[in-house]
C-alpha cells in the first residue's frame, strides 16, 4: 500500500541517517521495519536490511572521506597515523593498529558467516528475540555512557 511503502522510505531516510551520523548500521532501523511493516519473515528481513545498507554506507564513507575523517592506510589494515610500525630493541615489529585492525577484520568475518548460518536455521521467533534483547542491551549500556559523559 502508498501508505506501507511511505513509512518504510521514512525508516529508510532515518536508517542512512544514522548510518551517516553515528556510524551504526542503518540495518538496526531496517531490519525490524521490514519485519514489521513490510511482511518481510525476519530471516529475510536480514538480508534484504543487509543488501539495502550498502549503498548508503557508501555514501557516507564518501562524504567523510571528503572531509578527511577516513585512515585509509587504517582501514586497509596497514596501519596508521603514518608511523608505519613501532620498534622494541631496534627489531620491527608490527604496527598495533594494523595487528586491531586486522584482528577486528577476521573476527567480523568469521562471526558473518557464522552468523549467517545460524540464521537461516533458526526457528521462527528466535531472531526477533535475540535482536531484541541486543537492542536493549545496546541501548542500556549507550544510556550509561551518556550518563557518564553528562558529568
Amino acid at each position: 500500500s502508498p501508505a506501507r511503502l511511505a513509512c518504510l522510505a521514512a525508516v529508510g531516510a532515518a536508517a542512512g541517517g544514522a548510518s551517516g551520523l553515528l556510524g551504526v548500521g542503518g540495518g538496526v532501523l531496517v531490519t525490524p521495519a521490514l519485519a514489521l511493516w513490510g511482511g518481510v519473515p525476519h530471516a529475510a528481513a536480514v538480508g534484504t536490511s543487509l543488501a539495502a545498507m550498502a549503498p548508503p554506507a557508501g555514501l557516507a564513507l564518501a562524504s567523510h572521506a571528503a572531509a578527511g575523517n577516513v585512515d585509509w592506510r587504517l582501514a586497509a589494515g596497514g596501519g596508521g597515523g603514518g608511523g608505519g610500525g613501532w620498534s622494541r630493541g631496534g627489531a620491527r615489529a608490527p604496527d598495533p593498529s594494523s595487528l586491531f585492525l586486522s584482528s577486528l577484520a577476521a573476527g567480523s568475518l568469521t562471526g558473518s558467516a557464522l552468523g549467517s548460518r545460524v540464521a537461516v536455521q533458526a526457528p521462527p521467533g528466535a531472531l526477533e528475540a535475540a535482536f531484541g534483547v541486543g537492542m536493549g542491551v545496546l541501548g542500556v549500556r549507550s544510556l550509561r555512557a551518556a550518563r557518564r559523559l553528562a558529568r
